[in-house]
Formats: structure tokens, sequence, C-alpha cells
């Protein structure tokens, strides 16, 4: 687990100072030589960050079922929920239809107090179309640091006219049981 977790938070920076197994360096540089011979001869390129994920993954697998490894915007995606709060805008996303739709405004968010209602279809995020977009890329361009601007342009059932909206960013916070009852 150590090793680990000091992938997840040093990126690559790993401390072997703690290994159990005194050959684990010799085994470092086994899996250094295949990296290297693949990157030299193998009959297609591959990038060394899929090579090495993959590597990553091999070892995971040989682990129990709960070892997990995060690459980076995973990682920022679980501490995000961790947290239960982030900069964005208040609202639930999904792509219907091809397009990049509103599935809910939060209440008491920036989207919400503008007006943004279900079933907005959200094609342009600051000026650039949603055509082709997925949920993660669009979360990485709504999502921001609180205080930020964002303009979304939106089409809604019934209106022929497009139409902007500049929506600050705030921090929301999100409610793991937003109802309940007795």
């Amino acid at each position: 687990y150590a090793l680990a977790a000091s992938m997840i938070v040093g990126g690559l920076a790993i401390d072997f100072s703690f290994a159990k197994n005194e050959n684990i360096y010799d085994e470092i540089q086994k899996l250094d030589k295949v990296l290297i011979r693949v990157d030299k001869d193998y009959v297609e390129d591959i990038p060394a960050d899929e090579l090495v994920d993959a590597a990553i993954e091999g070892m995971r697998t040989a682990l129990d079922p709960h070892t997990a490894f995060f690459k980076k915007d995973d990682y920022e995606d679980l501490m995000v929920h961790t947290k239960a709060e982030f900069g964005g805008l208040g609202i639930t996303i999904a792509i219907r239809e091809n397009v990049l739709t509103v599935v809910s405004p939060l209440p008491g968010t920036p989207a919400s107090m503008m007006g943004i209602l279900a079933g907005d279809r959200i094609v342009k995020i600051d000026g650039k179309s949603t055509a082709g977009i997925t949920v993660e890329e669009a979360v990485k361009k709504l999502r921001g640091k609180p205080g930020t601007q964002v303009t979304i342009a939106i089409e809604r059932e019934g209106i022929k006219e497009r139409f902007d909206y500049t929506i600050t960013r705030a921090v929301i916070h999100i409610k793991s049981v937003p109802y309940y009852g007795m």
C-alpha cells in the first residue's frame, strides 16, 4: 500500500526505502529493460505512459481486489466526491441524443438561480461547440475556481432562439442525502 500511496500522491515519485523485498531493485531494472526494449523495437509506437499504466494495472491484479491505482484526473475526481464540494455551476449533465444536456440543476446553486432547467441542451461552452464532447470533457470545462465565469449557450425545447448564460462558478456542496423523511 505504501507503493500505491506514494504513486498516487507523488505521481511516480516512488520511495523504495521501506521495500520488504531486497531484490526489488533488480526487478525494477528488469521492468525498465523491457520498457526500453518495447519502446525501441516494438512494431508500433506505444506511448510510454500507456505501457507504464498497463504495468501498474498488471501489478494491481496480482494484489487483493480492493487495491486501486488512480490516475491524476481520477484521483482529483475522487477527492471532489470525498470532500463533497467543488467549484462549478451546480448542474448534473449527461449526453442525451448525442447532445450535452442538463439532467437537473442543484437547488440553490448558480445554475438554478440563473434559470437553467432540466432538459436544457448545452450547445456551446465559452463559445466552443459541444458537438461530440464527452461528459468528462464537459465537466472539466464547466468546473473551475469559484468566482470565475463560464458562458454556456443553451437551446431549450419550445424556444426557437439559442441564448447565452454567463454564470459565476461557486463552491458546490454535494449533499449525499438531499431528501429524507420519516
